[in-house]
């Protein structure tokens, strides 16, 4: 044959340019591409109806294989199969379903499908049927119903050996019926993850882990709603009405969550915050030695933000509508603090105040329209470089000398 082929033809539905027909009534129609080597990938069909794949799983295929193993193929009814392992359904999904496993009873076939999120996908693991409930083994474990615990005591409680435990709540929720401690108890040395469900009524935490993950978890009516003792992450996740705080971290990040109706919204020890929300708390975030960035604080009856002695950063977040008087303020620093990149605008106070032991790094603000004083400076220690502050009552106030620390600032 020669090294290149032309083939023209005025091809219709019923006349095709090129034809590959299999004489035997239930083979495959083969199309290979090779080199000189003996690698090949194969393009391949089954046609007739009723004829099934070599695993007897997908019907009329066409077929990716590498070197006679199978990579890709679809049915003649839509249905996908991948790595003969995984089979994708051929039918869409309703809105809030998610695609996941849902039979893996065998190892040749993992079947996934359309469910939706604590609903049919029956989890793997050991089932958390009762509270209080103990863990002594590391691995998986879920519900699937709601839980109430009756004693005062710990609703989910690892212990050694265990040091590493998932716990699915899988849609469902555990209820301390505000008799109960914490509704997962933590333990140093063991790792916890605990995602997709409820936590409420709990005395003491909602969610409490010495290190680990929490997902897609709702904390509600706790003292604290969900806290990282240790290290770790907070994600998608939602704290209210609780007694203390919506959500604290030691080191770690929390991610988009919203904390709302709590003395605090956010405790930020030594952690992140990103793009989250504190609205209708006492004081929306308390930062510690921690950073926010890109969240928004707005609604809270006293302070925004409050930075205390640790030094922590606010960058690149909108401070709004928070205070109900002059002694309140958008973001208050107390001790070393840096503000960078923030609208601070439409508080009931002050937008920044400035404390006389604080050491305040404000840098490319807007700060405008807050009812009583734009940045208040009451510290020697204060430093402000390109700051807009306009249309306060009043816009800069200062008790101390600060003016060979004021650059570039524009105030009007």
């Amino acid at each position: 044959m020669s090294q290149h082929s032309e083939v023209e033809h005025n091809s219709s539905s019923s006349s095709p340019h090129l034809l590959l027909k299999e004489t035997q009534s239930n083979d495959f129609v083969r199309l290979w591409f090779q080199n000189n080597a003996t690698d090949k990938w194969a393009f391949n069909a089954k046609p007739q109806s009723g004829s099934m794949d070599n695993q007897n799983i997908i019907s009329e295929p066409i077929i990716f294989a590498w070197n006679s193993d199978q990579k890709f193929a679809i049915g003649g009814d839509g249905t996908v199969r991948i790595n003969k392992e995984y089979t994708l359904p051929n039918t869409r999904g309703t809105l809030g379903q998610v695609l996941a496993v849902t039979d893996d009873t065998n190892t040749d076939n993992y079947e996934t499908g359309w469910v939706t999120p604590g609903g049919s996908c029956e989890p793997q693991g050991i089932l958390i049927d009762q509270l209080p409930f103990t863990i002594t083994e590391s691995g998986n474990y879920y519900l699937e119903e709601d839980l109430t615990i009756a004693t005062g005591s710990n609703g989910i409680i690892p212990e050694a050996p265990a040091e590493f435990v998932n716990i699915n709540l899988n849609g469902y929720t555990i209820d301390g019926a505000n008799v109960g401690l914490n509704g997962t108890k933590p333990v140093t040395g063991i790792t916890m993850n605990v995602y997709n469900g409820k936590s409420k009524n709990w005395t003491l935490e909602g969610i409490s882990i010495f290190e680990g993950n929490v997902e897609n978890v709702e904390a509600n009516d706790c003292r604290t709603g969900i806290e990282v003792l240790q290290e770790g992450n907070i994600s998608h996740c939602t704290a209210s009405d609780n007694t203390d705080t919506g959500m604290q971290i030691g080191k770690g990040i929390i991610k988009d969550c919203t904390s709302k109706n709590n003395p605090y919204g956010f405790h930020l020890i030594d952690g992140i915050a990103k793009n989250c929300v504190a609205q209708s708390n006492t004081i929306g975030f308390y930062v510690n030695e921690g950073l926010m960035s890109e969240c928004v604080a707005s609604e809270n009856t006293t302070n925004g933000v409050v930075i205390v002695i640790g030094g922590g950063t606010v960058v690149e977040s909108r401070i709004f509508n928070n205070g109900s008087g002059s002694a309140d303020s958008g973001i208050n620093v107390v001790g070393k603090g840096r503000v960078v990149n923030c609208d601070i605008y439409e508080n009931n106070g002050n937008g920044i105040t400035c404390h006389g032991a604080s050491k305040a790094y404000l840098i490319n603000n807007f700060v405008y329209e807050n009812q009583f004083i734009g940045i208040s400076f009451s510290t020697t220690n204060g430093y402000w470089k390109e700051n807009v502050i306009t249309e306060n009552t009043t816009n800069v106030s200062t008790t101390q000398p600060i003016a060979a620390h004021s650059i570039g600032n524009i105030v009007d």
